[in-house]
C-alpha cells in the first residue's frame, strides 16, 4: 500500500526540483519530428468542422492537419487521467475503508462500544465492473469485519469521515442534464455502484395526472412530471434535478401517455449518505446494532484512542484502469482526477485535482501549458481544450514507462471495449474513444500488422483524431475515421 504522505511530499519535491530544469532545458526538451517523405492520407475537411489530426511513428511525423489547435477532447482526456494516476499512485496503489471504534483493553462489555468511525477512501471499485457477483461485497466485508472483532452494539453514531473528496462536485462545465443522470454521477468519499440510482418511468392514468415514478434504489425524490397526450408520443421531456441541500431527485416534464414504461439511471442525490446507509444495512445483517444516528462529516477525524476494527482494501489500480479506458467510466475517471489531487496536494478537490494534472503534463510529460485548458477528469465537460499533438505527446511518453502494457492492455481495442462495440471493425488498435454532441474523437496506438514479415520490426504509429462542431451522423464519422486507420495500417 502506498503511503500518500510520502508520495505528496516525493511527487511535490520532484516538482520543484524539476521546474527549474524545465525552464532551463525546455528549449531543447520538446521533441522535434522530421517530415515523412510520404504522409499518410487524411479525408478531405467536412465544410464547418474543426479538425486535429496528428500522427507519429518514432520521430517521423506522418500526418498533421490542425494539430496544434486546442479543441475539445472528450473522453479522450481520460488517457491523460489515467497516465497521471500510473505515475503519482503507481499501478498497485490500492484504495483502503477503515472502520475504527474506541479501544476496548480492560472494558467489562467488550461487546459494545460508544460509536464507529468510517474513514472513506475515495474508492471508485465498489461496483459491478468489479464484484459483478455481489456488487455488495465491498460493505458486506466490512461489516463482517466488525462483527469479528467482537463488537455486537454500538450505544452511539456511525461517524462517516468524508474528507477525502470535498469542495465542487460537479465541474463548471458540466450541464445540469450531465450532473443529474447516471452518466454524470458526482464523485463521493463513500461511493457505491458508480453512485448511479435507478428510477421507472410510466405515464398516469390519465392525460394531465401525475406520471407513475417508481424508486428502484433507497432514494428521496420528488415527482412533479405530468402525463401528456399521446401527441406528445416520442417528444417526452422529463428532468432529473438534484437538490444537493435535501438530499433528494426532482423529476419534472412531460411523460406521453402513450409511451411503455422506462428505466433510467439518474445520478445518486446524497451519494454519501446513501452508501453509508447501505452500511448500516449490512452491519444490522452481520448482527451489529447501531443505536445511534448516522453523522456525516467533512472534516478528517482524530483517531487517537480508536483501534481499526475492519478495512476494505480496492482491487489494485491496473484493475481499475480497464473499466476507465476500455469502457470510458466518466465516476472512475473523476474519482481518480481528485485522488491524484488528494496524493499530490493533500486534499481531494477538484480544483487541486486539475493542478496536479496540469503540473503532470507540463513536468513529467513535457506539454507546453497553451496546449490545453482541463475542467475536469472524464472529458464530459465540452470546456476542456488540448491538442492533437499534446495527446500524442501523452501517449509516447506512456510508452516509455515500465507500465506501458498495463496501461496500453486497458485500452478499447478492436476486440474490447468501446471500438469493439460502438465502432466499425478497427485494425489492431489500442486506443481510447470520446463522443459529445457535435465531438467525436479517437487516439492511440495504430500496432503493425501481424501478417506483415517486418512487423517485429515496425514501430506502432501513436495517433489522435478530434473533430468538432460536426453535424454529421457519428456512424459516418467512424466508418471514416476507421477506414483510414486500415489505410495507415497497409503502409
Amino acid at each position: 500500500m502506498v503511503d500518500l504522505s510520502s508520495v505528496a511530499w516525493s511527487w511535490r519535491s520532484r516538482l520543484r526540483l524539476s521546474a527549474v530544469a524545465w525552464l532551463v532545458t525546455s528549449a531543447v526538451s520538446i521533441p522535434t519530428y522530421a517530415r515523412a517523405e510520404t504522409t499518410l492520407s487524411v479525408p478531405q475537411t467536412v465544410p464547418g468542422e474543426v479538425r486535429g489530426v496528428f500522427a507519429i511513428r518514432g520521430d517521423v511525423e506522418l500526418a498533421a492537419e490542425g494539430a496544434d489547435q486546442r479543441l475539445t477532447p472528450a473522453s479522450v482526456l481520460k488517457l491523460v487521467v489515467a497516465a497521471a494516476a500510473f505515475d503519482v499512485l503507481g499501478t498497485e496503489y490500492r484504495f483502503l475503508t477503515e472502520i475504527y471504534a474506541p479501544q476496548r483493553q480492560g472494558r467489562s462489555e467488550p461487546t459494545k462500544v460508544g460509536q464507529l468511525l468510517v474513514v472513506a477512501a475515495g474508492d471508485p471499485s465498489w461496483n459491478a465492473d468489479h464484484f459483478e457477483n455481489d456488487v455488495e461485497a465491498p460493505l458486506k466485508q466490512l461489516a463482517a469485519g466488525v462483527a469479528a472483532s467482537g463488537i455486537k452494539r454500538v450505544e452511539g453514531d456511525l461517524i462517516v469521515d468524508t474528507s477525502r473528496v470535498v469542495g465542487r462536485r460537479v465541474p463548471t462545465g458540466w450541464s445540469a442534464s450531465d450532473a443529474s443522470l447516471g452518466y454524470g454521477a458526482a464523485p463521493s468519499a463513500l461511493a457505491w455502484r458508480d453512485n448511479r440510482s435507478k428510477v421507472r418511468i410510466a405515464p398516469g392514468a390519465r392525460v394531465g395526472a401525475l406520471a407513475q415514478i417508481e424508486a428502484l434504489d433507497p432514494i428521496v425524490w420528488h415527482n412533479d412530471t405530468t402525463t401528456a397526450p399521446a401527441e406528445r408520443d416520442g417528444r417526452g421531456s422529463v428532468e432529473f434535478d438534484q437538490e444537493w441541500g435535501a438530499g433528494r431527485a426532482v423529476l419534472r416534464g412531460e411523460y406521453p401517455i402513450t409511451e411503455r414504461p422506462f428505466t433510467v439511471e439518474i445520478a445518486t442525490p446524497n451519494p454519501d449518505e446513501r452508501t453509508a446507509r447501505a452500511l448500516l444495512d449490512a452491519l444490522s445483517n452481520a448482527g451489529v446494532v447501531v443505536t445511534g444516528d448516522l453523522v456525516l462529516r467533512s472534516q478528517p477525524q482524530a483517531r487517537d484512542g480508536f483501534e481499526q476494527v475492519a478495512a476494505f482494501e480496492s482491487p489494485p489500480l491496473r484493475a481499475i484502469l480497464q473499466p476507465l479506458l476500455a469502457d470510458s467510466n466518466n465516476f472512475t475517471a473523476e474519482m481518480l482526477l481528485r485522488t491524484v489531487g488528494y496524493a499530490v496536494h493533500g486534499e481531494g478537490r477538484l480544483d487541486l485535482g486539475l493542478d496536479a494534472l496540469t503540473e503532470f503534463l507540463v513536468e513529467r510529460v513535457g506539454v507546453p501549458e497553451e496546449s490545453f485548458s482541463i475542467d475536469d477528469g472524464s472529458g464530459l465537460s465540452p470546456s476542456n481544450l488540448v491538442s492533437a499533438r499534446s495527446v500524442v505527446r501523452v501517449l509516447q511518453w506512456a510508452w516509455k514507462q515500465p507500465w506501458r502494457t498495463v496501461y496500453f492492455d486497458a485500452m478499447a481495442s478492436e476486440s474490447a471495449g468501446t471500438i469493439k462495440d460502438f465502432w466499425p471493425r478497427a485494425p489492431a488498435i489500442r486506443g481510447k474513444t470520446g463522443t459529445l454532441r457535435h465531438t467525436q474523437c479517437l487516439a492511440g496506438v495504430l500496432l503493425p500488422q501481424a501478417s506483415s514479415e517486418s512487423a517485429q520490426e515496425r514501430e506502432p504509429i501513436f495517433f489522435a483524431w478530434m473533430i468538432n462542431h460536426s453535424l454529421r451522423e457519428r456512424t459516418l464519422i467512424r466508418r471514416s475515421l476507421i477506414d483510414t486507420l486500415w489505410s495507415w495500417s497497409r503502409q
